[in-house]
């Protein structure tokens, strides 16, 4: 088994990167990542004093009362949106040099299926601050689901009418551990 582990990772170590793949534009997705753990380290702090049922009251706690709660919170917010940013710039440079096709399809699709998480994270956590904007957010955001062939109503049934739980929880249980859990 370990000589298994170590002959994966000698052969992804070891793969060689040309020298044209090796400037500033083909970084995006480690950056990515780094601003990732920042999340989970910034999520993980903010998880300690944030309640789903009194959102608001939460929020206010820790920008207001936390010791260093609004820089927490702050670099939380700002690098959820660098990501996402990031990520859009990244796969517009991989689509563009067609670099996906060079690696193999592989790659390309769990780059994508790890964008529709880093976005399924980027809204459930908008949602959470409990306020006017958060809430319109959040009914728009469902709306605009509903609208998607086939699947729309049952995803906005799935947060609207399932079980009695108000829509912050279980954008909560989403953001704080189904899609992380994903990840």
């Amino acid at each position: 088994m370990k000589a298994e582990i170590r002959r994966i990772w000698e052969t992804v170590i070891s793969e060689e990167i040309p020298d044209s793949h090796s400037g500033l534009a083909y970084t995006g997705g480690g950056v990515v990542l780094a601003l990732f753990a920042v999340q989970v380290i910034t999520g993980v702090l903010m998880l300690f004093y944030y309640n789903p049922a009194q959102p608001f009251a939460s929020v206010r706690n820790i920008t207001e009362s936390i010791p260093f709660g609004w820089w927490i919170r702050g670099l939380h917010r700002w690098t959820a949106d660098f990501i996402v940013a990031l990520l859009l710039l990244h796969v517009f440079r991989t689509s563009l040099t067609a670099d996906f096709a060079s690696r193999g399809t592989f790659r390309w699709y769990t780059g994508c299926f790890l964008m529709i998480l880093t976005l399924g994270l980027c809204f459930t956590g908008y949602s959470l601050a409990g306020d006017e904007r958060s809430l319109w957010a959040s009914v728009v955001g469902l709306n605009i689901a509903s609208q998607v062939p086939l699947v729309g109503k049952i995803i906005k049934s799935a947060f609207t009418d399932a079980g009695g739980l108000p829509l912050n929880q279980r954008f909560f249980t989403l953001h704080a551990w189904i899609i992380p859990g994903a990840l």
